[in-house]
């Protein structure tokens, strides 16, 4: 029997149980500095292709094109699930993470000096230039005040010829749906329009791609953690406040009505890649983020 929070659960995942009690309440908020983002997360890669299919595109889309495989920086790298399939390929991989919480499964992958426990905007901007940065789910974590500027950021540190993805989460989603159905409209993630717009405001190229993700599980209990985990990916403060923020019964119905076929209950997780060009073109004028409900523009395979 596995164990989830120090507790034997079997399938299921504490806190997500549907009994009476415990599905009157609100689902839990927590945020991403701490133990229980932690917790959820690691549920959620259990029952995902996410982080495979990442890699499956780095390897085929991206690395052949790469000359140079010096320094790699993965800036938000989690337990660094997607940074060790690149140790064999680069010879230096520099991680940016500061939920204290995956310290010592980064430190099972890399040495002490190449881990930076801080954020984008907290690390040094002197770091060795690298062949390729990637901030893989990382801007909804961020103040949407601070997406141009972590953006340049991570564009400083290219080594010429080098290249910066950013992997988020694409409107196509059927958890951007849950969101937009539970908390409108305006909470859905607005990350490939504002690659656009970073692009346009800078006179810099961006390429995007959109590749197809799942999360597959086999009980309710199960999906319901994870969608649980995915509503977090929303500013905490403003989840807590949010007059619409549902009941686990609430969200479990949901699912089981829109998700459920065949004893499988299967949810969308599409992903957007952004590949920046050339970063010299970075203006010196501190961008902002312009928020809209339409996108401009949208690549699907």
């Amino acid at each position: 029997m596995s164990t989830f929070f120090g507790t034997p659960v079997g399938n299921n995942l504490q806190g997500c149980l549907l009994n009476d009690k415990e599905g009157e309440e609100l689902i839990p908020v927590f945020r991403y500095e701490n133990q229980l983002y932690r917790n959820y997360f690691l549920w959620f890669l259990k029952h995902t292709d996410q982080k495979e299919r990442i890699w499956d595109w780095f390897s085929r889309e991206l690395l052949p094109q790469l000359k140079t495989r010096d320094v790699l920086i993965d800036a938000g790298s989690g337990n660094g699930e997607l940074m060790s399939h690149f140790l064999s390929t680069f010879h230096r991989c520099i991680a940016i993470e500061p939920n204290p919480a995956f310290k010592s499964e980064l430190l099972r992958l890399i040495p002490r000096e190449n881990l930076y426990q801080t954020t984008i905007l907290g690390a040094p901007p002197s770091l060795p230039k690298a062949n390729l940065v990637i901030e893989s789910h990382v801007k909804y974590h961020i103040p949407t005040e601070e997406w141009f500027l972590n953006t340049d950021r991570l564009l400083s540190w290219l080594a010429p010829g080098g290249c910066l993805v950013e992997v988020f989460e694409s409107e196509h989603s059927d958890f951007q749906r849950m969101r937009a159905e539970f908390l409108g409209r305006e909470y859905v993630r607005e990350l490939q329009h504002f690659a656009w717009q970073y692009s346009r405001q800078n006179n810099i190229s961006v390429e995007v791609d959109t590749r197809q993700a799942w999360v597959n599980c086999t009980s309710l209990e199960m999906m319901l953690g994870i969608a649980i985990f995915m509503m977090n990916d929303v500013p905490s403060d403003a989840l807590e406040r949010h007059p619409n923020r549902p009941t686990r019964q609430q969200l479990a119905r949901w699912i089981h009505q829109n998700y459920y076929s065949g004893g499988v209950y299967r949810m969308s997780c599409v992903q957007d890649f952004v590949k920046y060009g050339n970063s010299n073109l970075i203006s010196d004028t501190v961008g902002e983020f312009i928020p809209m409900v339409v996108f401009d523009h949208i690549d699907e395979e």
